[in-house]
């Protein structure tokens, strides 16, 4: 090695000796600023690195974590929203304040967005600009067309009889387990991604069967990562450094590849179909490719819609493969993960519940003998009769009170601002608002909150949904609400009108998993014996 080589080596060694001692320095500052001089409302530490430290702890019992703080801090403050500064991450402003909620997501909505460089460098890679992962035009244009798919029409004729179909297969599958054990939310997660697959994509998987999905793995293990990315401060070095990062861009390039496969499929269908008088595809993947469905008429027509929506009023998004890509993978979370966990929760309830599950048996049993119509027969679980059964859709709302398919929602502070409560948040502060510890909260839902009720939800036309936040609510109002409770319902309707649902791992073994949603976490184990 000449003397020039082993010079410049010196200097490289010592570049990057350098280069970690100013980021050392950095963190270190940080901290001593956190510990020293704490922002008004924060959490403050008893030592240097403390919320940082129990913040890396414990990402498995984050929810709890959050709850706990929020109960102290409304013991102390009569508050509802305390700050998190941790080393390495923007300062996280965490309220379960009404008003707050309001003012974030209705009345200065457009402060409050997913565009800032701290969500699009975590979540690009899997949501690209889809509806969950865009603001502005973008955002409204996903929305608008989106819109299309969740029309009632659609609800009574297509939509049901792909529920209908798919539950009857699910049905066989349970009878073949013949009361042995079987992993329930991994079902549902097969039965929602079928549904969702041939209602936004047109096209049948087959995947309600005892075999692995690779797509699913693939989408689970992202979303997993996602989600650490958002409260682990190392989380760069581990993407790009560890073999669990690469393991990441492996499954990346996968789901990336099925999504191209099947835009070059649908493409292809929706020209040959041009050619013919055949009837055009209503599926969301043809909705897009459809211009007409972003026609000055149809956004001028609808002055509510514009309204809700912050004003946008010309939005259009070109068909490229990049962006029916984003559309593919968001639909997924949006159709798949979140109406799968409900439905494993629901029926988690109403295993340790059984007196619940019996009244909801019984609701459709009057309801049938009612209309005169036979709970064997896929037939009879039409729009109108799913729409009779109060009862059942009162167990829905309630499970998801306690257990809502997005626990946690994160937006980023675009301009600096006072809250309603007095809390002041500054541009690039992450506020996160926690429907998991809403939906716990005594004072929003009296003080048997922690209890599974459903009679609460016979009691109240319609929850305020900026107190019941499982669906969002303002301008951001989560399109498919409608599409999720039909689909419990019809889910529920169909199979405890044949099966007995009982529990087969202890209760106080079912816990969530921290994701982006809220599996729980190794699924679900139960039994299922035919009803007489």
């Amino acid at each position: 090695m000449s003397v020039v080589e082993i010079a410049l080596c010196h200097v490289t060694l010592r570049n990057i000796g350098l280069a970690l001692l100013v980021v050392v320095l950095v963190f270190v500052f940080k901290a001593i600023k956190i510990f020293l001089f704490p922002r008004p409302g924060a959490v403050k530490e008893s030592y240097p690195f403390q919320n940082t430290i129990i913040l890396a702890q414990s990402q498995e019992i984050i929810l709890e974590i959050c709850k706990k703080y929020f109960d102290l801090t409304y013991e102390q403050t009569k508050k509802k929203t305390f700050l998190l500064e941790v080393i390495g991450l923007p300062t996280f402003v965490m309220t379960v304040d009404v008003a707050n909620v309001t003012h974030v997501l209705k009345t200065n909505f457009e402060n409050y967005g997913k565009s800032a460089p701290i969500f699009k460098n975590k979540f690009q890679g899997l949501l690209g600009d889809g509806i969950f992962n865009a603001d502005g035009q973008q955002w409204f244009a996903h929305r608008k067309t989106s819109a299309h798919l969740f029309k009632l029409s659609e609800f009574k004729s297509t939509v049901l009889d792909i529920f209908n179909h798919d539950l009857t297969i699910a049905i066989d599958y349970i009878k073949s387990k013949k009361n042995d054990s079987f992993d329930f939310q991994g079902l549902m997660h097969k039965f929602t991604l079928e549904s969702i697959s041939q209602i936004a994509f047109g096209l049948q998987l087959g995947c309600i069967s005892d075999n692995e999905v690779e797509f699913a793995n693939d989408f689970d293990y992202c979303t997993a990562c996602i989600n650490d990315s958002m409260i682990n401060p190392f989380w760069i070095f581990e993407r790009f450094f560890t073999p669990g990062g690469w393991r990441y861009f492996a499954a990346l390039r996968r789901l990336n590849k099925f999504a191209a496969k099947l835009i070059k499929e649908r493409r292809a269908q929706v020209a040959a179909a041009s050619d013919t008088t055949s009837k055009p595809r209503n599926d969301l993947l043809s909705l897009y490719l459809n211009r007409d469905n972003f026609s000055r008429k149809d956004r001028d027509d609808d002055e509510g819609e514009k309204k809700s929506s912050g004003g946008y009023s010309d939005a259009f998004m070109e068909p490229t493969d990049q962006n029916l890509r984003d559309v593919i993978l968001n639909m997924v979370i949006a159709g798949r993960d979140t109406t799968a966990q409900a439905l494993s929760w629901t029926f988690y309830r109403l295993c340790i519940h059984p007196e619940v599950q019996l009244k909801v048996r019984e609701e459709l049993r009057a309801v049938a003998e009612k209309t005169h119509l036979s709970l064997q027969s896929p037939d009879t679980y039409s729009y109108a009769f799913l729409q009779q059964l109060r009862y059942t859709e009162a167990v829905c709302m309630e499970a998801l009170r306690l257990h809502p398919s997005v626990p946690k929602e994160a937006k980023c502070v675009m301009q600096d601002e006072v809250l309603p409560d007095g809390t002041q948040v500054r541009k690039g502060d992450i506020l996160s608002f926690q429907a998991w510890s809403m939906g716990r909260d005594p004072t929003l839902w009296g003080e048997n909150a922690m209890d599974f009720v459903p009679e609460r939800f016979l009691e109240q036309t319609k929850p305020n949904p900026f107190v019941f936040t499982a669906f969002q609510a303002g301008p951001r109002t989560c399109l498919g609400q409608n599409f999720a409770i039909l689909e419990m319902k019809c889910t529920l309707a169909r199979l405890v009108s044949q099966f007995e649902f009982t529990l087969q791992q202890p209760a106080d073994s079912v816990t969530y998993a921290s994701t982006l949603t809220l599996p729980i976490k190794g699924g679900l184990q139960v039994s299922a014996e035919l009803v007489q």
